[in-house]
């Protein structure tokens, strides 16, 4: 077994969430052999930084703060949904009341 880790091209990544758009996630690890992990933190950082996310160059690797934030980002937007849709029940059923 090879200790050898493969390093990725910006093209090569996005060619395969290209792939999995179309095809789904299992034709797409098995065509480009890679994890299912891999393949989420690649479709993980694209969904959030765009293209940006593959740069080669050390200026655009996200670094610690931008990453807790994403998270913070992440937390926050559930917290919202959350609380909307408990609004949104009891005006639901105060609409299918029968009086």
């Amino acid at each position: 077994m090879s200790t050898h880790k493969r390093k990725w091209q910006k093209s090569e990544k996005l060619a395969a969430l290209a792939m999995y758009k179309k095809e789904g996630v299992s034709a797409t690890r098995r065509q480009f052999q890679i994890s299912m992990t891999r393949f989420y933190k690649w479709k993980e950082k694209f969904e959030a930084l765009g293209e940006s996310a593959f740069e080669d160059n050390e200026k655009s690797q996200v670094s610690t703060d931008n990453k807790y934030l994403i998270e913070e980002d992440k937390r926050l937007k559930l917290i919202i949904v959350e609380k909307e849709l408990k609004l949104m029940i009891p005006e639901e059923l105060l609409k299918k009341s029968p009086y």
